[in-house]
């Protein structure tokens, strides 16, 4: 089973931004809102609560390249 979950710091409109691509795309997207700036509580909060068996993890400013996204989606 995939998942994605996802830790929002912000103050602006990305839980409308991430729950519009949960039901649009019909994506297993888990938010989790939590304050800004406590990021080892943000990763073990992610851990704890995942049930696949490999975790990625990935910041926004990264950028993936197709033999990437082709890993993924082969991983179970």
């Amino acid at each position: 089973m995939r998942e994605i979950m996802a830790v929002d710091p912000s103050t602006d409109s990305t839980p409308v931004i991430i729950n519009g691509l949960k039901y649009t795309y019909g994506l297993p997207i888990k938010l989790f809102k939590m304050r800004a700036g406590d990021l080892v509580t943000a990763r073990n909060l992610v851990l704890k609560g995942a049930t696949s068996r490999w975790i990625l993890h990935w910041d926004a400013d990264f950028i993936a390249k197709p033999e990437l996204i082709e890993s993924v989606k082969t991983r179970q």
